[in-house]
């Protein structure tokens, strides 16, 4: 309660990935979507960021890897996550 979505960003990013965002100004609020499964409704925020410091690392034993926009079309998403895809493949 009370954090603000880029604190929450960048503890999260830290957290799960060991990485640091360098800086407010690198970051920038891309989507916010809202999507009801049949037990609960998420609200998601996406951010575009476009400056790291660390390598990452799967600290909560997470399975990672790079991909393309086209790779990830064949990967698993989760229903709320699935419509941003096709955008990934748009320049910003």
């Amino acid at each position: 309660p009370g954090e603000t979505l880029l604190a929450a960003l960048i503890r999260e990013v830290r957290e799960e990935l060991s990485l640091e965002i360098a800086g407010v100004a690198v970051c920038r609020l891309w989507r916010t979507v809202e999507h009801q499964y049949p037990e609960q409704a998420v609200v998601v925020h996406f951010f575009h960021v476009t400056a790291f410091a660390g390598e990452p690392e799967s600290n909560e034993g997470q399975l990672f890897r790079w991909v393309t926009p086209v790779e990830a079309q064949k990967l698993p998403f989760l229903d709320a996550d699935r419509p941003l895809l096709k955008d990934l493949m748009s320049p910003l």
